[in-house]
């Protein structure tokens, strides 16, 4: 006996009808699924989710102040130790203390050198950077070459 399958003394029958349900889509050719498929509707079993969030956690979220969550992320970042290591040690999330990295952190580096802004400045900078692609492709094809003498021997 099968529980699950409404036939055992904890089953109350819902599941055979939902079997027999799919059954008989399946022979009618298919289609939109019928509504019975589910318990609930999706919003119905979303708002039951958030009712239960709200009533484990009251408060929603803990008021952690713009000035702590900027000396955190200081923190780690001059401490240089991992995200998870400093997120025990102050009691928040990892995923907290990232997400703090990158609104209070400091800001992307920018490349060096300032990008030419005039047409010919462009080209110029094209041309130098192709000559640099084609020096370090003939180095990565020589290295190649080497490897594969020494391999050999």
């Amino acid at each position: 006996m099968r529980p699950d399958r409404g036939d055992g003394p904890a089953g109350d029958g819902a599941a055979r009808m939902l079997e027999e349900t799919v059954v008989a889509w399946l022979r009618s050719g298919g289609g939109l699924p019928p509504k019975a498929w589910t318990l609930g509707s999706w919003f119905e079993r979303k708002e039951e989710m958030q009712t239960d969030t709200e009533e484990r956690n009251p408060g929603k979220e803990k008021p952690y102040t713009e000035e702590f969550k900027r000396s955190v992320v200081t923190h780690w970042l001059e401490s240089g130790k991992p995200a998870r290591k400093v997120a025990e040690e102050f009691g928040i999330k990892q995923w907290n203390l990232r997400d703090w990295r990158f609104k209070f952190g400091p800001a992307p580096k920018v490349p060096e050198g300032a990008m030419a802004e005039t047409p010919e400045g462009l080209r110029s900078e094209i041309r130098r950077l192709r000559l640099e692609l084609a020096r370090v492709t003939s180095q990565r094809e020589i290295l190649k070459k080497t490897l594969g003498i020494v391999s050999e021997a």
